[in-house]
């Protein structure tokens, strides 16, 4: 994953939508509201594998909320919901993303910090931690990292591997993160005899 320089980014068009690239929110990878639902998963332990340096601020790099696991339950208890504009709560996740809102979590924006890594670095963290990249990216050049995924084989996820499979087959894109389309896209992709093992088919 990569994520250009500004300057680079900017030469696209000079508002958020028209740029290449733009930071990624403050944000949590699960639903507080509802952990363990039927369409969720159970992701502990969320990592990455740093490619280049980023050691300082507005460099492109990870930051988050240390610590922000331990109190985690009462947080999400009291937490507030969002308002729509006809004056009705709601939850705010989008499948298993959830932003962390610039007013009603603005506790928790305030305890952010800059992580800094360096090349090599395996970063992990537990997935009940607030995270994201940085606003900017003012170094000259891209942050790039390889994001690892770790799913325990628990009967949850093994439901969700399937549910997965399933949306695969049909040319569905995955449902528990957003996307700008949800246009199918088949594929008639020929696996492996090992393709296929990994892929549970």
């Amino acid at each position: 994953c990569f994520r250009v320089p500004d300057d680079i980014s900017a030469k696209f068009g000079p508002t958020k939508k028209t740029q290449l690239q733009r930071s990624l929110t403050p944000h949590l990878d699960c639903c507080p509201h509802d952990m363990y639902g039927k369409d969720s998963k159970w992701r502990p332990i969320q990592a990455f594998l740093c490619l280049t340096d980023t050691l300082l601020p507005d460099q492109g790099g990870f930051e988050a909320c240390p610590g922000h696991h331990k109190g985690f339950a009462q947080w999400a208890s009291a937490r507030t919901p969002s308002v729509s504009k006809t004056g009705e709560e709601f939850v705010p996740c989008v499948g298993d993303f959830t932003p962390i809102r610039p007013i009603e979590d603005k506790d928790v924006l305030e305890k952010f910090r800059h992580i800094p890594c360096k090349a090599g670095d395996l970063v992990c963290w537990d997935y009940r931690i607030p995270h994201a990249n940085a606003r900017h990216n003012l170094a000259p050049h891209p942050r790039a990292v390889v994001y690892i995924g770790l799913l325990p084989a628990v009967p949850i996820n093994e439901r969700y591997a399937q549910r997965q499979l399933d949306k695969f087959r049909r040319g569905e894109v995955p449902s528990d993160q957003w996307h700008e389309s949800t246009a199918t896209q088949p594929c008639n992709y020929a696996f492996s005899e090992l393709g296929r093992k990994l892929m549970g088919m």
